[in-house]
């Protein structure tokens, strides 16, 4: 009978240890005050907190078609960093005039007279509710990240980053369509 109990308490042991013991996750997802609502690429905003008129509003700024330069350094296929400034061509399209996600599309060419296109790829884009960081997903499968901006009326530069860290792009552009009133948009 001794054996038994002996046998019990150390699976008694074993289960309060198994029960007791937790993981910790650091994905931001899993955060409690993360508030998921969805596919951010895909379904509408609903406004949740005090941020939300700063947020669509920040989305109508962005909403149009801007053109400049991009200087972009990444990895290509073979492991070898390569450098590139070209023209640019950016066009963001809200899917509603209350949402702060859309669509969109680049354009990049090369700054010589001729202006040759050599890149053209659509995208789904989105403002991130906590951050307010803009996150880019091309069609191609590349996801971008603009973490530090600057956004107004006229201008929006800044840097934007590839989720696998293998492309960091320095943007510099203006406005060309679609204008809308005063507001400024900074994110560090």
């Amino acid at each position: 009978m001794k054996r038994f109990y002996y046998l019990v308490s150390w699976a008694m042991m074993a289960f309060m240890a198994v029960t007791l013991t937790s993981c910790e996750d650091d994905d931001w997802y899993y955060e409690p005050y993360y508030d998921w609502h969805g596919d951010y690429y895909r379904d509408a905003y609903v406004p949740n907190d005090d941020n939300s008129d700063y947020l669509i509003s920040m989305a109508n700024v962005l909403r149009g078609q801007w053109e400049g330069t991009i200087s972009t350094q990444y990895v290509d296929d073979y492991g070898h960093t390569q450098k590139g400034t070209y023209g640019a061509d950016f066009q963001f399209d809200q899917y509603k005039t209350n949402t702060i996600n859309g669509r969109g599309r680049e354009i990049n060419y090369n700054l010589s007279r001729d202006s040759e296109e050599i890149y053209r790829m659509p995208f789904s884009w989105y403002i991130d509710s906590k951050t307010e960081d803009i996150y880019m997903k091309y069609d191609d499968g590349r996801e971008m990240l603009v973490t530090s901006f600057h956004l107004d009326d006229n201008s929006f530069y800044g840097t934007m980053e590839s989720t696998d860290g293998l492309e960091v792009d320095e943007f510099n552009l203006t406005r060309y369509t679609f204008s809308n009133q005063g507001l400024v948009f900074d994110v560090e």
